[in-house]
């Protein structure tokens, strides 16, 4: 089995201007910027490796990231010989955290 990285790198930094959309009393702006973040994050989210449903067989792998500002992790399955992308999370930190 062939062990990998599967992290969008800087996924949390790529869709900070969308997370910043939904923030409490923001005002939704559309801009060039949110543009960008989300064609960009389309992109990388269309290419291998692209998430599978879970099976009833196979071990789990979970590769968490953290840095100064964000939280990232991704569940990954082994199917078929190979680790397969179940899902991922993010998120920004606040401020306090």
């Amino acid at each position: 089995m062939s062990y990998y990285r599967t992290f969008i790198q800087d996924f949390a930094k790529l869709a900070e201007p969308l997370h910043n959309l939904t923030r409490k009393n923001a005002t939704f702006v559309w801009d060039q910027e949110c543009e960008a973040a989300f064609l960009a994050l389309k992109e990388r989210l269309m290419s291998a490796p692209i998430l599978v449903p879970p099976r009833d067989e196979g071990q789990y792998v979970l590769d968490t990231d953290t840095s100064d500002t964000a939280l990232g992790a991704v569940l990954q399955q082994e199917q078929d010989r190979q680790l397969r992308v179940i899902g991922y999370a993010s998120r920004a930190l606040t401020s306090a955290e």
